[in-house]
């Protein structure tokens, strides 16, 4: 504001107010009576300033901050989990990713000391496990009680646990806790949902940023998959506005091992990679993209319409005709395409790119017959 336009104001007061205001404006701020003054960054200086750059536990798909990695029961987050922490423990590659090695510890909230062992025994098939890997079971931390014999949960101690472990073990990048619930305090009075999340990946996000890792927080997913996976996890809209990183483990489809890990954060590319789980082992079979190129490509190779159009023009230059009349050559080729002519058109659509690049494909138009089609030999 310009002086004119306060000295306007100021005269505009009654004459005790205006001189109230001036003793005020005369005695020094102290305290409580200090008023904050912002101290903004030009767009400028922003554009121009050095920014640290993004500290990795993986490669493109995991930074240090909060993370969270859901899926349904029983669908392999926990060898996810131990997987990633092995390779972290080990500078390995993660799902083709390269990992920043570094120490990991473990919080395995649901089991005591067995399953761990077992899960390691399955997965190391006999090779030495790392000394880097510290696992906390529900035994160890029973053992820690407090207050009258209530286990350690966030907000009554357990970050306090946390917090002295990361500060005697600095070479620590990745935390996984494994299941959050198991860590968590039910709500407080007149507490909802949304609150009980902020509040909770509130202090995970603190010791996540004062100690430079990663803390991967698993969960379970709802019942019901929704559009977005992400909308799958657990928890209010105050979960996915804490996190820095959300990871979902869903299911491809019934028929096969396969599951999509979809990844969605702050300051990395959105991706969904589709993973096959072999004795223990999440392995990367590709991008969705590339998978769904793949079984494109697989199933054009082995469809009758595309065997006939071969049939047709190894005894000729070019064939022209309608999804009917390649039905009808089928059988005399013995080739046999098993559909109508109207999903054999859908299935000429759906292979169009690569009829294109194997035959030419030209689309004639709406004759009296149907739709049209020009295949060539190349």
């Amino acid at each position: 504001m310009s002086k004119e336009n306060l000295e306007k104001i100021m005269d505009a007061l009654p004459e005790e107010e205006q001189h109230r205001l001036s003793e005020q404006a005369a005695q020094p701020l102290k305290g409580k009576n200090t008023i904050p003054v912002l101290n903004p960054i030009t767009a400028k200086d922003l554009q121009e300033k050095k920014m640290p750059p993004l500290v990795w536990v993986v490669d493109d798909i995991l930074p240090v901050g909060v993370c969270v990695l859901a899926a349904k029961p029983k669908r392999g987050k926990s060898f996810f989990a131990l997987d990633l922490c092995l390779s972290v423990c080990n500078g390995f590659d993660f799902l083709g990713y390269k990992t920043h090695p570094g120490a990991c510890l473990y919080f395995d909230i649901e089991s005591g000391q067995r399953r761990p062992k077992d899960r390691l025994e399955k997965m190391l098939k006999g090779k030495l496990a790392p000394a880097n890997l510290y696992i906390v079971t529900m035994e160890e931390l029973e053992n820690s009680e407090h207050e009258a014999g209530k286990a350690l949960k966030i907000g009554s101690g357990f970050e306090i646990l946390l917090d002295g472990f990361l500060n005697d073990h600095q070479e620590i990048k990745l935390v996984v806790i494994d299941i959050l619930a198991r860590a968590r305090q039910g709500k407080k009075n007149k507490e909802d949902d949304y609150e009980r999340d902020y509040r909770d990946f509130g202090e995970l996000i603190r010791i996540a940023n004062n100690h430079k890792v990663c803390v991967m927080c698993v969960m379970h997913n709802t019942k019901t998959e929704h559009s977005d996976p992400f909308d799958d996890i657990q928890g209010s809209a105050g979960v996915m506005g804490s996190l820095d990183t959300a990871m979902v483990i869903q299911r491809t489809n019934t028929e096969d091992n396969d599951s999509t890990l979809y990844i969605r954060g702050r300051d990395i590319e959105e991706q969904a990679l589709v993973m096959s789980f072999d004795n223990g082992k999440w392995i990367r079979r590709g991008t969705q993209e590339e998978v769904e190129r793949q079984q494109l490509e697989t199933e054009y190779k082995g469809s009758p319409i595309i065997q006939t159009i071969e049939a047709l023009l190894k005894d000729q230059s070019e064939w022209k005709g309608t999804p009917k009349e390649l039905i009808t050559e089928s059988i005399y080729k013995g080739t046999h395409i098993g559909y109508s002519p109207k999903k054999t058109g859908e299935e000429i659509g759906r292979f169009w790119s690569m009829l294109e690049r194997d035959y030419l494909a030209r689309y004639l138009g709406h004759k009296t017959k149907g739709n049209t089609y020009l295949f060539k030999r190349k």
